[in-house]
């Protein structure tokens, strides 16, 4: 029992050695698969140990705010998504879950004009703007867009959602 004892005491403290040695990277792995192992929590924390070492990661700004989302925190979310924007404006997934968060509000807009500037093929975003630039009375935008999805996606569900805010 007590050379029990022993070998569960050695492998706890090779575990918290190896946990004091990670990377910032390394615990944003394991924040990663806590969140898609429906921990978010427990991935909030491993994002928090990540960005103690690297303050400049992006990437766990942006998973720590999916983690918030998952937690039912959308006001920490929002201003991870935001940090992961300011740190790297280029990357499209921030500004994708922050629109995601103003789904059907006005706010999303500049998210998902920035989403199209990033990718201009983007045809389920243009969409979703279109839909939004109709929400918000600018027809003329909504129908611009419309006309574009109809002229260039070739996904017909998307065609068929450009029709009838054209038909407007």
């Amino acid at each position: 029992r007590a050379q029990l004892k022993a070998m569960l005491y050695a492998d706890a403290e090779h575990t918290i050695q190896s946990v004091r040695n990670m990377s910032y990277y390394e615990y944003s792995l394991l924040g990663i698969s806590q969140l898609y192992s429906n921990a978010p929590k427990d991935a909030i924390l491993s994002f928090n140990r990540a960005l103690l070492l690297n303050p400049h990661y992006s990437q766990a700004y942006l998973y720590r705010g999916m983690a918030y989302v998952a937690s039912q925190d959308r006001q920490r979310a929002g201003s991870d998504f935001q940090r992961a924007i300011q740190l790297y404006p280029e990357d499209p997934s921030p500004y994708r879950e922050i629109a995601t968060l103003f789904v059907g509000k006005e706010d999303s807009i500049p998210y998902l004009r920035r989403l199209l500037e990033i990718d201009p093929d983007d045809y389920a975003t243009m969409l979703a703007l279109a839909t939004m630039e109709a929400k918000t009375g600018n027809l003329a935008e909504a129908k611009s867009l419309s006309e574009k999805i109809l002229l260039y996606s070739n996904q017909p569900d998307l065609k068929n959602s450009a029709k009838e805010i054209i038909a407007q």
